[in-house]
């Protein structure tokens, strides 16, 4: 009976993904038609307006006064606030809006999504079909899964602070050290033949605003066998979780005994309909663990790069602890294309902001982020900010050599997620662009050094991949892999042309070369902001024009 078994099983296994499979591709598809129904009605607009709507409605009902300290601590009076940032971050996704585009491409589809009800209120109101039913189970579903997270993340954080007192024993870690959060591989120091890497951490320390006296640099990112490295006398290493572990008994029993009643008061809050609270146990576990560490057992310094919609909970009381909270730019491609009509409304990501503290590149994101904050933030402007690094060698590079940054346009099936208002990046754009740099760079006799922003693989565009592929053939192409740093590109040629608005054009800017935005189809305006006050060339004479000029 055995192999019989073992073959229902695999039978049905495989039946089971290839029905999931067609399903995925149906919805695929009618995501797709309702994209471009929207598109011919002149109607791409709509899905950051519904973002915006969403984002601005307000759950009046949560106050100061219901919302539990055991829960927010000090942050009750801004619990609204964060509950709606946390809400925008976990669910005004891609798949809202595949669902959006789906109710618009079929009259009789109706939104399935785990929403409140007060934003299935808002999306009725604009004319959309919301399945009241499977939105509210979806919705009681989430906040069920995020309090049983929340519990989980008690007990795992309980247990591993138990294990570790039981070992080590009473051991404050004294070490000086700043955190970094959100990072991955790429942005390891990875030093190239000259000694240099051009990384986060490696910019960090030799900023002159950093965190004085710091020992080490952790971070969150799996070294995958490699061995720590010393930047500026500072060893970067990996820590698992920006918050450390417990490290004495009467600190340990304090957070059990929160836990044993943040779990019951969550569970009878959310019996009486006060759902916030279950929403956020995993988050207010973090806040506590915060609240009984010792000052010195935090990082002098957090940065964070990510995810800028929800500023998480604990980072409040670290700061009232000691610790900065930085949040920085690696870029400064945030604001959209001001079109004919104008610049677009301000993206429903930017409106919600209360971190307090900024790094920033230049006066024009200043001001964008004064503009876009609720708060009165510190905005420190620190220039071109370090990200990624790559050990790769660069090709052999001529004198007379112009670097070229461009956007890769996504494939159909990936870029109608993103519910952009104005189709920019897209292939006839995206050619056009470096078939015109390719075209002059050939008749002025110079070189063109390309680095394409990043390596999106098989989500390009295939058009533009079969269009590439061509042009890196040609003899006066060189291609430099997506992981090298922009500032070794910059450093090896002569001129840096980019498409609006890479922020590579500020880095050579900043560098002291030749530097412009490049438009070949006359759709950005040559007053645009977003250019950070760098030329916008437009056109191929114009083009040409520049190039002579340098």
């Amino acid at each position: 009976m055995k192999w019989p078994l073992v073959k229902l099983f695999k039978d049905f296994s495989y039946s089971s993904r290839q029905f999931l499979t067609r399903g995925a591709r149906i919805h695929l598809r009618s995501s797709i038609r309702g994209y471009r129904k929207l598109k011919s009605d002149n109607q791409l607009s709509l899905i950051n307006f519904l973002r915006i709507e969403l984002s601005q409605t307000r759950f009046e009902f949560i106050t100061p006064e219901n919302s539990r300290g055991l829960v927010f601590g000090l942050e009750s009076y801004t619990a609204e606030t964060v509950i709606r940032q946390f809400l925008i971050l976990k669910l005004l996704n891609e798949r809202l809006t595949q669902a959006i585009l789906r109710a618009k491409a079929d009259n009789r589809y109706r939104i399935v999504h785990p929403l409140p009800v007060q934003w299935r209120a808002a999306l009725k109101q604009n004319g959309l079909k919301v399945s009241d039913l499977a939105c509210a189970l979806l919705w009681k579903i989430e906040i069920l899964r995020r309090w049983i997270y929340g519990f989980a993340c008690i007990a795992k954080y309980s247990w591993l602070s138990a294990t570790k007192v039981w070992i080590e024993g009473t051991n404050v870690m004294g070490t000086r050290y700043a955190y970094f959060e959100g990072l991955g591989p790429t942005h390891l120091p990875k030093p190239c033949s000259d000694g240099r890497s051009h990384d986060i951490f490696t910019w960090y320390a030799q900023w002159g605003g950093r965190a004085a006296d710091l020992e080490a640099l952790f971070h969150s990112v799996d070294l995958r066998g490699r061995s720590p490295v010393l930047v500026r006398g500072a060893k970067v290493e990996r820590v698992g979780d920006p918050i450390p572990l417990l490290a004495d008994w009467l600190s340990l029993s304090a957070f059990i005994g929160w836990a044993v009643v943040a779990v019951a008061v969550t569970t009878l809050e959310l019996i009486r309909g006060r759902w916030w609270h279950a929403l956020l146990l995993a988050e207010a576990s973090r806040l506590r663990a915060v609240r009984l560490l010792k000052p010195e057992q935090l990082a002098r310094d957090y940065l964070f790069q990510t995810n800028w919609i929800y500023r998480p909970l604990w980072t409040y009381e670290a700061e009232r602890r000691g610790s900065r909270i930085l949040f920085f730019f690696y870029s400064t491609n945030s604001e959209g294309i001001k079109s004919s009509n104008g610049y677009k409304p301000l993206d429903y990501d930017w409106r919600n902001l209360s971190w307090s503290h900024y790094l920033v590149w230049d006066s024009y994101q200043a001001e964008f982020i004064r503009n876009a904050s609720n708060n009165s933030p510190k905005i420190e402007i620190v220039g071109p900010v370090w990200l990624q690094s790559s050990d790769t060698a660069l090709p052999q590079i001529k004198r007379r050599s112009i670097a070229v940054f461009d956007v890769q346009p996504f494939r159909l099936s990936k870029y109608h997620k993103f519910g952009s208002p104005i189709d920019y990046y897209i292939p006839m754009h995206c050619i056009n662009f470096l078939r015109d740099i390719f075209d002059i760079a050939g008749e002025v006799d110079y070189q063109i050094v390309w680095k394409r922003k990043r390596n999106i693989g098989k989500h390009a565009h295939p058009t533009f991949r079969a269009f590439a592929e061509r042009l890196v053939r040609n003899v006066n192409v060189v291609e430099v892999d997506a992981e090298v740093a922009p500032n070794r590109v910059i450093e090896a040629t002569k001129l840096s042309i980019s498409m609006p608005f890479t922020s590579a054009a500020i880095v050579a800017h900043y560098s002291q070369k030749p530097s412009c935005y490049y438009d070949s189809g006359g759709l950005v305006m040559q007053d645009d902001r977003g250019a950070h006050g760098l030329p916008i060339v437009v056109g191929r004479a114009a083009l040409r024009d520049w190039i002579t000029s340098q």
